[in-house]
């Protein structure tokens, strides 16, 4: 779906933000507790925002039982807690690594390395789970559509050598979010980029082709 060398040129940043909050959300942005044990042994324990953990656990029996009580004693303060066996994350990355293509597109080489996640269990265990719904970028679509429902669609819906463009107004004239994605000759997005402010003068209802002749001219 995306080409290895896709265009991103004049993106709005503000509009870019609004659309990461509403569209997705990262790892980084979850307060998280992490475990990285070596056959049980805990070699660490912290806490993503540097907080205090509470009731530490010095040995894992159970990764999803230990990861489910570390979540409930710190639930006022965590979104997610992750255990982590050293051998099994080497393992993991090793796997991740050697299966690159080169000519393959970089959203299905992502979403093939976070599915993956799931047959590292228990070495690789998250609560709330399964890993592969809560590490990486998490679509928050209503209906809880993943990348393949989203790739579904989007094929379904732009030709080829078409643009999609995604416009969300927060009165008349001013652009909240907007996102325009350019699918090449091959099905391939090969453009991303952001309608520019001031095209609409008066009222998008009534001036929201102005926006498709901008896209049309400019790219």
């Amino acid at each position: 779906m995306l080409d290895k060398n896709p265009l991103m040129i004049d993106i709005d940043v503000k509009q870019w933000a609004n659309l990461h909050q509403v569209v997705l959300k990262g790892l980084r942005e979850k307060k998280r507790i992490v475990v990285i044990h070596e056959n049980g042994k805990v070699q660490n324990i912290s806490h993503s925002h540097e907080a205090e953990v509470i009731n530490p656990i010095r040995k894992v029996t159970n990764p999803e039982a230990d990861a489910q009580k570390l979540f409930e004693a710190n639930e006022k303060n965590v979104d997610l807690v992750m255990v982590l066996e050293r051998s099994n994350v080497e393992n993991y990355y090793n796997e991740v690594q050697s299966s690159w293509k080169v000519d393959e597109d970089l959203d299905e080489y992502m979403y093939r390395m976070y599915s993956l996640l799931d047959c590292y269990y228990p070495g690789i265990v998250s609560y709330p789970g399964p890993a592969s719904r809560q590490f990486g970028l998490q679509w928050l679509l209503p209906g809880n559509v993943g990348y393949l429902q989203f790739k579904s669609v989007l094929e379904g819906f732009a030709d080829r050598g078409t643009a999609v463009v995604i416009a969300v107004f927060e009165n008349k004239t001013e652009l909240w979010t907007s996102l325009v994605l350019g699918v090449d000759e091959k099905g391939k997005i090969s453009l991303i980029t952001s309608v520019k402010q001031g095209i609409v003068k008066k009222d998008w209802r009534e001036e929201y082709q102005d926006i498709n002749r901008w896209v049309d001219e400019n790219y």
